[in-house]
């Protein structure tokens, strides 16, 4: 089977996180969307803008950088050839005694450099681009900001503005902060206020936070976007089906439960290990290992940073190794020293095996009470010595616990792949109880029984 490989803007926390912003424009207040460092700089951060902007009346502001990339030089200079400084010629040692021009004829020679360049000094201001974007070049007097809240061409337009492309950051701050708050003082109507999405990592706007006025603008943070069932998503899309029997399938449901948990909100994680963890618990720890990650130091209060990643966590979320996943702030265990990867895997094995044993166990009951005689039932379901009336032995689970004890006992006579099955799931399931996950030999023994 050929899987489809995933995208970030079509997993399913994300379009939800993606809705909500779309949500709050469309109702008419301006945005501020905090990004991590580390989606900013990557290829998707334009895809998930544009799936913002659907059905949106709106103007992408070109960055700065993109002028200056158009104003600076497109190479870096040539070097001064050395030459001789008697007659100008080319030294002897320099000259070129091999008529090479065939062999490098289709190469251009013109070198190109990686280094960022300096924004080009006259680059113009933010509110200049934006009305140079709506294509009105009128003079903006005085107070720019005013002005453009009362432009024709910007009524219910949707300004989008990039922080990381802003270097005048005053700039970019008094915009965001005074156009909403202009519209709403001209009396203009929600549905004809110019309103702005400012897409921004938190160094961007250092101390915009607290002054944005929540009657006209909304922020979403880039927090607990993600979920089970989006790391889920990934697993599926790059992880084969198993092939074989019951028991490989099994074994699959658990690797594929064990990646999620262990992954967390970490996807390029999940994806490393579906890709390369062949679902042995014992190679789990250097699977973990084997993802290439900057090691950090983090200290996560679970019980903070609920709509926003607390101060203390912010670097690291800042790397995507650390987010809030499923209610808990998750640091990616690939980015420290000491990862709790067992604990994760027993989660993982958690979620996968209980419904699982828990269903063998109902079938093993009928199989149980159709060979228990009334008298043996009351024992297996007795309430500390006191009597148990015949309807709540009717109604009442038997535990695995004490349908082995009857099975020893020989109260009942199970066959034998029966009571190898009763004592396989019960173990597994102590073990999960105590907080241990099951080791290989013990999950093999398990997959033989219930596959």
């Amino acid at each position: 089977m050929t899987h489809l490989p995933w995208r970030m803007g079509a997993l399913p926390g994300v379009t939800a996180h993606l809705a909500r912003v779309n949500a709050d424009l469309v109702a008419g207040f301006s945005c501020v969307w905090w990004l991590p460092d580390h989606l900013t700089r990557q290829s998707e951060v334009d895809d998930l803008l544009a799936e913002v902007l659907v059905g949106q009346d709106c103007v992408v502001v070109p960055g700065v950088e993109d002028d200056a990339w158009r104003a600076a030089p497109s190479v870096s200079p040539r070097p001064v050839l050395v030459t001789s400084a008697d007659d100008g010629e080319t030294p002897e040692w320099a000259r070129n005694e091999l008529d090479l021009s065939e062999l490098f004829a289709d190469i251009d020679p013109t070198p190109v450099t990686s280094f960022p360049r300096a924004f080009a000094p006259d680059v113009v201001s933010l509110p200049e681009r934006i009305a140079e974007a709506v294509g009105d070049m009128s003079d903006l007097g005085d107070d720019p900001v005013a002005t453009l809240t009362s432009w024709p061409a910007l009524r219910g337009k949707l300004v989008v503005v990039r922080a990381w492309r802003e270097p005048d950051r005053d700039t970019l701050r008094g915009v965001l902060v005074r156009l909403p708050a202009a519209g709403k003082e001209h009396g203009l109507a929600s549905a004809e206020r110019p309103r702005l999405l400012v897409v921004a990592r938190v160094d961007d706007l250092p101390d915009v936070r607290g002054r944005i006025d929540p009657m006209t603008t909304r922020e979403h943070w880039w927090w607990g976007v993600l979920g089970r069932l989006d790391t889920a998503v990934v697993v599926a899309s790059v992880r084969p089906r198993a092939v074989g029997s019951g028991a490989a399938e099994l074994r699959e449901l658990v690797a594929r439960e064990v990646i999620a948990e262990v992954a967390g909100p970490d996807l390029g994680l999940a994806e490393h290990l579906a890709m390369t963890w062949n679902g042995r618990m014992a190679g789990l720890p250097d699977a973990v290992r084997g993802f290439p990650c900057k090691q950090i130091t983090v200290r996560a209060d679970p019980g903070r940073g609920r709509d926003r990643p607390p101060n203390e966590t912010r670097s690291a979320w800042n790397e995507g190794a650390a987010d809030l996943w499923e209610r808990q702030i998750r640091v990616s265990p690939a980015a420290v020293p000491d990862p709790p990867v067992q604990t994760l895997a027993w989660r993982g094995q958690h979620r996968a095996l209980m419904p699982v044993i828990d269903e063998e166990r109902a079938a093993l009951e009928r199989i149980f009470r159709a060979r228990a005689s009334m008298a043996v039932l009351a024992e297996v379901v007795q309430q500390r010595g006191r009597e148990v009336p015949e309807s709540t032995l009717v109604r009442a689970t038997l535990e695995l616990g004490p349908m082995c004890w009857a099975a020893e006992t020989s109260r009942v006579r199970l066959s034998t792949s029966d009571r190898q099955r009763l004592f396989r799931l019960r173990d597994a399931r102590n073990a999960l109880a105590h907080l241990r996950p099951l080791d290989d030999d013990e999950l093999d023994h398990l997959a033989s029984v219930v596959g």
